[in-house]
């Protein structure tokens, strides 16, 4: 009878831990790993400023293993750390799982070169007859401004009988009637893309 008694008492305990043991599982949380093969991070593309910049949008996508594509939440999935950049070129993004996710994701964005918008040319010269440099030759104001990055300039002409230096444009001796033109090359720079305008010379 008492071995009886104790086999109930023994059970009954058993009993009772298997709701909590339940409820322990229930709630524990398996950690997804965050890997290259699994997280996509996209980040918005910037173009250079002159001042430090970093995304202005972060997207995080974890793949599961069923195919499904959910993204995450900064804060909640994950913590982000990015290196601020200045410079045009490409800067890191590192992404660390949060909660339900664990693991480590680096990744990049890109800072492009800016366009030399400012680019201007004062031409001093005006249409003339061609008869003008019968005897010799004549030269004008040729100056370009608004070069960035101190970037090298370099001019293309269609002609020899052209010669721009020193911020004036001389067209020689004899040069016949015709469109000639004039290339300004504006190099690229660390931050700047190359550019070119071209000048219409005209003779009558």
């Amino acid at each position: 009878m008492k071995n009886l008694k104790k086999l109930i008492a023994i059970i009954m305990v058993i009993a009772l831990m298997i709701p909590c043991t339940a409820m322990a599982a229930t709630e524990s949380v398996t950690s997804q790993e965050l890997t290259k093969k699994n997280t996509t991070i996209t980040c918005s593309t910037l173009t250079y400023t002159g001042k430090k910049q970093t995304p202005k949008t972060i997207k995080v996508q974890y793949k599961t293993k069923s195919g499904k594509k959910v993204t995450l939440k900064a804060g909640t999935d994950y913590t982000v750390k990015v290196t601020s950049g200045k410079n045009a070129g490409t800067y890191s993004v590192k992404i660390t799982g949060k909660g339900k996710y664990a693991g480590k994701v680096s990744s990049s964005y890109t800072i492009k070169k800016a366009t030399q918008k400012k680019l201007t040319v004062k031409n001093g010269y005006k249409t003339k007859k061609a008869s003008t440099f019968k005897k010799k030759a004549k030269s004008y104001t040729f100056k370009v401004s608004g070069v960035k990055d101190k970037a090298k300039v370099t001019y293309q002409r269609s002609s020899k009988k052209i010669v721009v230096k020193k911020g004036k444009i001389t067209l020689a001796k004899g040069i016949k009637k015709g469109t000639y033109r004039v290339t300004v090359k504006v190099a690229a720079t660390k931050n700047y893309k190359a550019t070119t305008k071209t000048i219409k010379i005209k003779v009558k």
